[in-house]
Formats: structure tokens, sequence, C-alpha cells
């Protein structure tokens, strides 16, 4: 027993073990945002170029910039975000990957209609909106359905020990300061 943190060794482990995943989820977390900023530069700028100089309709050119950065982003993701399989068939994760990206879509033309034919909120104005709903689904999805490591510390356990642990520290230190 770690008598000087009122923690077992195996609790101190478990804690220094989700922290070092905490770090690395928020990494990742950070390059997501990187790669998903960067498909959103995309997505938006091809979505007024075709809208204001070619006068499609922002539907079908939300449709058409949705598309293009979901190649970027599939790419980058799997380069540099996930960790994904080596050995798996990337046909196959190619296509879930789209089956993803199509649900997002169908999520990001809901919002953007919604927030342009019934609230009326500026179609530029409503892609930022739809934008960050949609890339937390991304987030989730990709998360759980591309990467090879599907367990996670139990973090809800991890953040309850943290919180006994600064607890009773604190604790012990009030008692000391009151006793001296």
């Amino acid at each position: 027993r770690n008598t000087d943190n009122y923690m077992t060794d195996a609790e101190s482990d478990e804690i220094k073990k989700g922290s070092e995943e905490m770090e690395k989820l928020i990494k990742q977390i950070m390059k997501f945002g990187v790669v998903g900023g960067s498909a959103f530069v995309i997505d938006y700028g091809i979505m007024i170029f075709l809208t204001e100089v070619f006068h499609i309709n922002y539907l079908i050119s939300s449709g058409i910039s949705f598309a293009v950065s979901v190649i970027f982003n599939y790419v980058m993701s799997v380069k540099w975000v996930f960790e994904v399989e080596e050995n798996r068939d990337k046909k196959q994760e190619f296509a879930l990957f789209v089956v993803l990206s199509i649900i997002g879509l169908g999520i990001n033309q809901l919002i953007m209609w919604l927030a342009v034919e019934k609230f009326r909120v500026f179609y530029m104005i409503s892609k930022i909106g739809a934008t960050i709903v949609v890339m937390v689904y991304n987030f989730v999805t990709r998360k759980l359905f591309l990467e090879k490591t599907k367990h996670f510390t139990p973090t809800f356990k991890l953040l309850a020990r943290k919180v006994r642990y600064f607890a009773i520290n604190r604790y012990f230190c009030e008692l000391k300061t009151r006793m001296l």
C-alpha cells in the first residue's frame, strides 16, 4: 500500500494508465480537429464556390462539397488520426467510412434544410452549426468503428478514484492545517 497517497499501488498504476490514455485521447481529438478543420475549409469553400459562382442550389452544392471533404477526411483519418488495423481490408474500411459519412451527410443536410428553410438562418451560418454536430458524430463513430482498439479505461471509475484521492488529500491537508 502506498501510504503517502492513501491509495494502493494498483490504484495508483491504474490512475497513471488512465491519465496516459486520456492524454492520448486528447492528442487524438486535437489531430481530428486539425483534419476536421481542414475538411471544413474544403467543404465550406467548395459549397460557397459552387453556390455563389455557379448558382447551384445550396443543398446540391453542400452535398458535393461534403463528398469531396469525406475523401480527404478518410485519407487523413486512417493515416494520421486513428490507429486502424493494418491488415484490415481497405475496401471494407472505406465502405464503412462512406456509410458513416452518408449518415453524417444526412444529418448535415437535415440541419441545413431545417436551419435555412424552417428557421430562416443564412445558409453559410447554418453550415457552421451543421458541421459542428456532424464533427462530433464523425469522431465518435470513427473511434468506435474504425479504430483497432475498442476498449477504454473505465473513465468514470478512474474519475471517481481521482476525486476520492484528491478529496482525501485535501481533507488531511485541512486537518493538518487545523492542528497546527
